[in-house]
């Protein structure tokens, strides 16, 4: 692994670190904004580590891992799909009042995403 994919993975951690320390029900934008950014972090550790290179767009980069997984795990497709879940449900955490359709999945949030990013410590390792 190399040390940009290290220094992603380490801030994936921090935000994760954040994330264990929120209250689900009354912390839903903050939670839902820091999930994804571990999230997306963690997804551009593993495309540098395979690639060399990281999409300058935050679509490009969830375009990229999707494909990145079904090249190398397709067993593994859906946490692609999860990071583009969790991408639409910041933008509803960040811009939209209504956050109501979010409660109901911010309580398993957490555990969700400390499976994304252990996948991604886990590929970035496999050089």
């Amino acid at each position: 692994m190399n040390e940009i994919s290290a220094a992603s993975l380490r801030k994936a951690r921090r935000l994760f670190g954040t994330i264990s320390r929120l209250q689900p029900q009354q912390d839903v934008e903050v939670l839902f904004h820091a999930c994804y950014y571990a999230m997306l972090h963690a997804a551009s550790a593993l495309l540098q580590a395979r690639q060399g290179q990281v999409p300058d767009s935050h679509a490009a980069i969830i375009r990229q891992f999707g494909l990145t997984l079904n090249q190398g795990w397709p067993q593994q497709k859906l946490l692609g799909r999860l990071l583009a879940d969790i991408y639409r449900a910041r933008l509803i955490a960040d811009y939209s009042s209504d956050i109501e359709p979010l409660l109901a999945e911010a309580p398993q949030l957490a555990e969700k995403v400390n499976a994304f990013i252990l996948f991604c410590e886990t590929a970035c390792g496999e050089d």
